[in-house]
Order: C-alpha cells, then sequence, then structure tokens
C-alpha cells in the first residue's frame, strides 16, 4: 500500500468534512484551483489537516506578498507549508539574502529550492559553505541578523 494514502486517509479520518471544506474554499480564495490543492495534498496532507485556516492564511499571505512567490509555486512545493515562518522560513530567508548581498548567489535564485529543502541540506549548502569567508551566514542563521526583505538594504543586525 502507498504510504502517501495512507496519510491521507489518516487525515480525512481525522477531520472533518466542513473543515476540509472550509480550508479548500481559503486555497480557493487566494486563486488556487482544487486539482492543485489535491495534488499538494497527496504529497503533505497537513496542508489540510494540521494546519488551522489563520496559519494558512498567514503563510500564504507572507510567501505571495512578503516573498513575491507565485502561489501556484508554492502549493507545487507544499513541504515548505507546515514549516514554521519565524522558526524556519525567515532565518533561511536572512541567510540568503547575506549571501546576495555580498555576491555569493544570485538575485534571481529561485527561492523555494533553498527554502524547501532540509535543514541539514540548507544549512550544509549555505551556512556551512559559507561560514569561514561570512560569519554573518551564521549570525543570519541563527536570527541575529533579520530578515526585512531581498533589496540593497535588506537586513537589520540585532
Amino acid at each position: 500500500m502507498d504510504p502517501r494514502f495512507v496519510r491521507c486517509f489518516v487525515v480525512m479520518c481525522k477531520v472533518k468534512r466542513d473543515t476540509i471544506w472550509r480550508r479548500l474554499a481559503l486555497y480557493h480564495s487566494f486563486g488556487l484551483s482544487q486539482s492543485q490543492v489535491a495534488r499538494a495534498f497527496m504529497i503533505q496532507p497537513q496542508i489540510l489537516g494540521a494546519l488551522t485556516d489563520e496559519s494558512i492564511q498567514r503563510k500564504l499571505l507572507f510567501y505571495q506578498d512578503g516573498l513575491k512567490i507565485a502561489l501556484s509555486q508554492v502549493i507545487a512545493r507544499p513541504a515548505i507549508l507546515p514549516c514554521s515562518v519565524e522558526k524556519n522560513i525567515l532565518p533561511r530567508c536572512a541567510v540568503l539574502s547575506v549571501l546576495m548581498r555580498e555576491g555569493k548567489i544570485q538575485r534571481d535564485v529561485y527561492l523555494l529550492g533553498p527554502l524547501g529543502v532540509s535543514t541539514k541540506s540548507f544549512s550544509e549548502r549555505y551556512v556551512k559553505k559559507y561560514e569561514k569567508d561570512l560569519p554573518d551566514v551564521v549570525r543570519a542563521y541563527e536570527w541575529k541578523i533579520k530578515f526585512k526583505g531581498f533589496m540593497d538594504q535588506d537586513i537589520e543586525i540585532c
């Protein structure tokens, strides 16, 4: 039996039907189709189960307005939706911002790649790789340098 089916089945058994329909409507209100959400659900059942309506809305607004990422791209990589924006995504954005500012990576990097990898992989690729030449990446990853956006003056040192 496919483990994805089992995970989806568990969510469908635990979550009330009205809640699932309400969350589908919430995703739809952001311009996402039912088929996009269904595909994402098969990969990451938490998008309809574990996340609250408020969390879904806050995260979608952050990716859409804060990071300027098309939500169709976000829903295609649903593993990032359950991630904590404050504990996971913002520190990664701070690291990427420092690397962009210093010219270590291009400004037009596809953000969902680095944001969607495992913690170990991100740390190896973007923190440990540059920590000797650029100690600010460690400070950014520890959230001692706050992310303020991907522009010329995009960091705030704490």
